[in-house]
C-alpha cells in the first residue's frame, strides 16, 4: 500500500503546473508579529491557546493516505516525524515527509490536511517554520486554498515550498480552528 502511495505522490509532484503553485512559494522572513515559536515547549503552549471547535474531527483523506498515516498525536503536541510518510499532530495530518526528505531539492511538495475544513470553502493554511538548531532562521508560508483536483488528494493545500535549508525544523500549521506541529530533520 505504501509503495502505491509513494509512486502516486511522486507522479503528483511532477505533474503540477506552475498555475497550481501556492501564492507564497518562497515564504517570507518571519517578523515579531508572526509569533513564531523557537522551541517545542513554546509551540505547544501556543497550541493550547489556539481557538478550538466542538465539531467532530473530519479528515478528508483517501483510503491510501489514511492507511499510511502514522498515529502521531491527537493532542496538540509537536510530533517528531522520523521516517514517516504522513503524520498526525492535533487537528492536522501532513506529509509525505519521507518523500520530501528523499527528493530534497527536487520539488516534492507537502500536503496539509486540516480536520476542520468546510466542504465548500477551503481555508488558507499558514505554516510557521522555525529552525531549532544553531540558526535563528524562521519563515512563514501562506498556502492558498488551491483547486487542485486529483485522485489522491481531492482539493487540498500543497505547500510548494522552496527547499528549506538543512537542519532541524519546527513546522506549525494553522487553519481556522485546526492546529498541528511537526519536527522535521533535513540532513
Amino acid at each position: 500500500m505504501v509503495t502505491t502511495v509513494v509512486v502516486a505522490l511522486a507522479v503528483l509532484g511532477v505533474v503540477l503546473s506552475s498555475a497550481d503553485e501556492p501564492r507564497d512559494r518562497n515564504g517570507r522572513v518571519a517578523i515579531a508579529a508572526d509569533s513564531v515559536p523557537r522551541s517545542v515547549e513554546e509551540a505547544e503552549a501556543q497550541g493550547r491557546l489556539h481557538p478550538r471547535t466542538s465539531r467532530p474531527l473530519e479528515f478528508n483523506l483517501t483510503p491510501a493516505i489514511r492507511d499510511s498515516v502514522r498515529p502521531g498525536s491527537a493532542e496538540r503536541q509537536c510530533v517528531d516525524i522520523g521516517d514517516a510518510y504522513f503524520v498526525r499532530s492535533g487537528e492536522f495530518i501532513a506529509g509525505p515527509f519521507a518523500l520530501y526528505r528523499q527528493s530534497w531539492g527536487g520539488g516534492m511538495k507537502l500536503v496539509w490536511f486540516p480536520a476542520h475544513q468546510s466542504r465548500f470553502r477551503r481555508a488558507q493554511v499558514t505554516i510557521r517554520a522555525a529552525r531549532l538548531d544553531a540558526s535563528s532562521d524562521a519563515r512563514v508560508y501562506l498556502t492558498a486554498a488551491l483547486g487542485i483536483e486529483n485522485l489522491f488528494f481531492g482539493k487540498q493545500p500543497l505547500s510548494g515550498w522552496a527547499v528549506l535549508p538543512g537542519g532541524r525544523w519546527l513546522l506549525i500549521a494553522t487553519s481556522d480552528t485546526s492546529w498541528g506541529c511537526f519536527v522535521l530533520t533535513l540532513a
